[in-house]
């Protein structure tokens, strides 16, 4: 399922235009391109040749396994931007598996309990691929990690508090939970909390009407 994200459309064209202007002026004021980057800005120079209009976000989240409309958004206004941020992902991967693990072992130390004493994991939901082995390898009964990325995409900081509220709301509603939230990403930073959700700690996402026609119209 494709997650959703509102789009201001004058954010979009502050974005779209400088990304127009640049692609037919690519010599002015640029850095050379990622591989991704350039594959993306081809993709929309040859889709415009071809259809005489941009695409549509959902259509570039498609065609590229996007998993959310932000992320497109963000592409897009890296691409617009004179100095290009780009992410590693290889770097990206390896600084997760071998980092996260620590985190997680030296947050259970400091508070005198092992991991059977924690109910849940909730994790900074990055990606399926890195979620997938790194649950692997901190050896964790899936069950305990739960997953929101499939919901709502890569929510960034917030994501393991949007993971808490989609998966355990109902099951926080009468009962205490032990939990751990490990952040970890932007500037190779990370961190863990062991927290203590007292019942009626965690809510629900409630979904706008809005949400509901796009699911309905789909």
């Amino acid at each position: 399922m494709l997650a959703t994200h509102t789009v201001d459309p004058v954010d979009f064209l502050r974005v779209a235009l400088p990304l127009a202007a640049r692609m037919i002026h690519p010599a002015r004021g640029r850095q050379p391109l990622t591989p991704r980057q350039l594959e993306v800005s081809n993709y929309l120079a040859a889709y415009i040749d071809v259809n005489s209009y941009a695409p549509s976000l959902k259509e570039i989240a498609e065609d590229f396994g996007f998993a959310s409309l932000a992320t497109v958004v963000e592409h897009l206004r890296n691409l617009a931007h004179p100095h290009h941020v780009h992410m590693n992902g290889t770097e990206i991967f390896t600084f997760t598996l071998r980092e996260v693990p620590g985190i997680i072992d030296r947050t259970l130390l400091n508070a005198a309990r092992r991991a059977d004493d924690v109910d849940y994991f909730f994790l900074h939901q990055a990606n399926k691929f890195i979620l997938n082995h790194l649950v692997k390898k901190i050896k964790l009964p899936s069950e305990k990690c739960p997953f929101s990325i499939g919901s709502y995409g890569n929510t960034n900081g917030a994501s393991p508090a949007v993971t808490a509220c989609h998966a355990v709301a109902d099951v926080n509603r009468d009962r205490e939970l032990l939990a751990m939230f490990v952040g970890f990403g932007v500037g190779f930073s990370w961190g863990g909390a062991l927290v203590r959700l007292r019942p009626g700690t965690v809510f629900p996402i409630e979904q706008s009407q809005w949400m509901e026609k796009i699911e309905e119209n789909r």
